[in-house]
């Protein structure tokens, strides 16, 4: 399994627009790409506006093909206005748990 953990710090006056797009990615990135098991994505407890992205796929090619999506596409355009700077991101593959299983894609809140 190929992950990312990704943060970014986001504009106060960007945050609802930041979070409406973000929610749509990892929407249509676990219901629509076979190789996106998990993107989650979770906000800082110590600061508001920053906010830690954590994504797995079956292999690091399944991660270069939700790289290639729209709505992969469409978000990191709209980053540019988001951030105070990009994406800082960790790449890394699983030690443990190794087996899909233990990434099963939730069940969608949309």
């Amino acid at each position: 399994m190929f992950g990312i953990f990704a943060t970014i710090k986001i504009k106060p006056d960007q945050r609802d627009g930041f979070l409406a797009t973000i929610r749509e990615t990892a929407f249509y990135s676990v219901s629509g790409e076979p190789g996106c098991m998990r993107f989650d994505f979770f906000q800082d407890l110590a600061d508001e506006n920053r906010y830690i992205l954590y994504e797995v796929y079956t292999d690091e090619e399944a991660f270069h093909e939700h790289l290639a999506t729209s709505h992969a596409q469409s978000a990191m355009a709209c980053s540019r206005d988001w951030a105070e700077k990009g994406f800082e991101v960790i790449r890394g593959t699983s030690v443990y748990p190794t087996e899909q299983r233990y990434f099963a894609t939730p069940g969608s809140e949309k």
